[in-house]
């Protein structure tokens, strides 16, 4: 499970997603190779994107999003839109915290 938040500029953290295994079904969609940024997320550890990454990080998450189905495509929507809230806010970032 990867713990998903949207941050302030300390990396506190501002909301926080409440379904800690939305992101796997996206990032087990397809190899993480290739990608700019879903591959520097990691299961173990922490990881933050800043306001150039997060348009980046939103695009792949999307191309993801299309391939799956059912309730994995609802669930992982439902991650997409909370990132949304990140895009173009000043002093906001996306953090994702492993196990």
């Amino acid at each position: 499970m990867i713990d998903v938040q949207l941050q302030d500029e300390k990396g506190s953290a501002t909301n926080q997603f409440p379904d800690s295994e939305a992101l796997s079904f996206l990032l087990s969609a397809a190899s993480n190779e290739g990608t700019v940024c879903l591959r520097f997320i990691d299961p173990y550890g922490r990881c933050t994107f800043n306001q150039a990454q997060i348009p980046v990080l939103l695009s792949e998450l999307r191309n993801r999003l299309l391939r799956l189905r059912g309730d994995q495509h609802l669930r992982a929507g439902a991650l997409i839109a909370f990132l949304e809230q990140a895009r173009d806010q000043p002093h906001r970032y996306v953090g994702f915290i492993g196990d």
